[in-house]
């Protein structure tokens, strides 16, 4: 074992981030307000899973195609994820600076400067992971495990 590295250090590194996470689940009871961009996330993020993987026709188009699909989908879910991360980022703002909490003035923060500072870094963020989806397609083994793609509660739910 290395020196400075013990169990009770660990132990008390593992209270230590308990403790955060706890802190972390108070101030969101503490200020519901945080929630929303948590859920307008998880709303658009699986409005678009469901809608590529039961609405969108995979079929007869070409490889190109699929690329294009797959990217736009990824730097969709790179916005969206961005876009509710400033949102909770400007309403912690808020919180810290002592102002009364404002969801539509966090809106217009992050509409008007943070996206437009963000998005090479959101661009950049979607296309490494594009390569990493490529790579792991391409490494992955044929798995049929798709084979039930029909609109239903249960194939939703597995696929969410």
């Amino acid at each position: 074992m290395e020196e400075g590295y013990s169990f009770s250090s660990f132990v008390t590194k593992l209270k230590s981030g308990f403790n955060c996470f706890l802190s972390s689940v108070r101030v969101f009871f503490k200020f519901p307000l945080l929630f929303l961009p948590l859920f307008f996330v998880w709303l658009f993020y699986s409005g678009a899973v469901i809608y590529y993987k039961y609405f969108l026709s995979w079929e007869n188009i070409s490889t190109q195609v699929i690329l294009i699909r797959g990217f736009l989908f990824i730097l969709f879910v790179c916005f969206v994820l961005s876009f509710g991360s400033f949102i909770l980022l400007e309403l912690i703002q808020q919180i810290e600076t002592g102002k009364k909490l404002n969801f539509f003035s966090a809106l217009k923060e992050v509409l008007t400067e943070d996206l437009i500072k963000a998005f090479p870094i959101m661009l950049l963020w979607a296309i490494i992971w594009f390569v990493i989806e490529i790579i792991s397609c391409m490494l992955k083994k044929n798995n049929s495990r798709d084979n039930d793609r029909g609109l239903s509660l249960e194939n939703v739910s597995k696929t969410l």
